[in-house]
């Protein structure tokens, strides 16, 4: 397999969700990923991951413990699909299911007296017949119905085939990094050795073409 993979299967967590912003799958099929994160124009950490496919998942801050509505699209093992909406309390982040029947939503719970209380993973839905397939928030809005979209940063948040966390950090931009599988460029690059590890680099076309449309410029004013 070679270059960039990215075939999310049906109802995997790939898309554009309000808590985690943009979620993408990569490598499938692959012995290894490799992640090189972007910040600030150069490369800030390289990632290598030997149990693909790698789901990169972009984290999104939020205002704490603020009333919101969360809806969630539950897939039912006969294929049916229904929303369900529920109050909870910011910030939302994991969505997690336990034996097909409890869905979990990770929030802070209803204040007490004392304030907010600790996030925790609290029952968001459950059935007593084990026929929840896979769930999805696909909302979270105020309680006016606006988008809670207020993000103070981003992060990135990296899960190996197993859905184990291998890498968390916020205040990292969620666009603009590369993935490569196995010891393939990204497409868009051409591999040149190297004696520096991993032996091989990555070369971006666009700055080939243009450095060879310059050196063309300064022949054809040569030649004049």
């Amino acid at each position: 397999m070679t270059g960039f993979s990215f075939k999310p299967p049906k109802w995997s967590y790939t898309g554009i969700y309000p808590n985690l912003g943009k979620i993408s799958m990569a490598c499938e099929g692959a012995n290894k990923a490799t992640i090189n994160l972007f910040k600030n124009g150069s490369i800030y950490k390289r990632i290598v991951v030997d149990s693909p496919p790698v789901t990169l998942e972009c984290l999104k801050s939020q205002k704490e413990c603020q009333a919101v509505i969360v809806a969630v699209e539950v897939l039912f093992s006969s294929g049916r699909t229904q929303v369900y909406s529920d109050r909870l309390w910011s910030p939302i982040s994991d969505l997690i299911i336990e034996n097909n029947s409890v869905i979990r939503i990770k929030n802070r719970g209803y204040p007490s007296i004392e304030g907010c209380r600790e996030e925790a993973h609290r029952i968001f839905y459950f059935v007593s017949d084990g026929t929840i397939k896979a769930a999805k928030i696909i909302s979270i809005t105020d309680a006016s119905g606006n988008s809670f979209a207020d993000s103070q940063s981003e992060g990135i948040r990296i899960r190996n085939k197993e859905n184990t966390i291998v890498f968390e950090e916020m205040n990292i931009p969620c666009e603009g990094h590369q993935i490569s599988c196995d010891d393939e460029c990204p497409p868009g690059h051409i591999r040149c050795e190297t004696s520096a590890y991993p032996g091989y680099c990555c070369i971006p076309c666009n700055e080939i073409k243009s450095e060879i449309a310059a050196m063309r410029s300064i022949i054809r004013r040569l030649n004049g």
